[in-house]
């Protein structure tokens, strides 16, 4: 079973990916059952930074919820063809999650 997600990801010696605390790239990788990250070829560019104090400001003078546009919480954002991955899948907030998030 592949599972895919974006993770931060360096190249090792022998050119497959790693996971990494320095590499500030983002791509996309699948993971097999003995979670060994392979590198998936695709088309995904890194997305463009964003001002974290911008999206705030924006967000409370809106009076609405960060959504991120590279990520939003859609099918499609899980799986490659944008079909329901497993019909228990739900996009919760913090405070869906918990009473008092962090």
């Amino acid at each position: 079973m592949k599972r895919v997600i974006r993770a931060s990801v360096a190249d090792s010696e022998d050119g497959s990916p790693t996971l990494s605390r320095r590499s500030s790239r983002f791509m996309v990788v699948d993971f097999t059952n003995d979670e060994i990250a392979h590198k998936t070829f695709n088309n995904h560019q890194n997305p463009p930074p964003q001002d974290f104090y911008q999206l705030k400001q924006r967000c409370l003078s809106e009076n609405t919820l960060f959504e991120d546009r590279d990520f939003p919480p859609t099918h499609a954002s899980l799986t490659k063809d944008g079909s329901n991955p497993d019909p228990s899948v739900q996009w919760l907030r913090p405070g869906q999650i918990c009473r008092k998030p962090k």
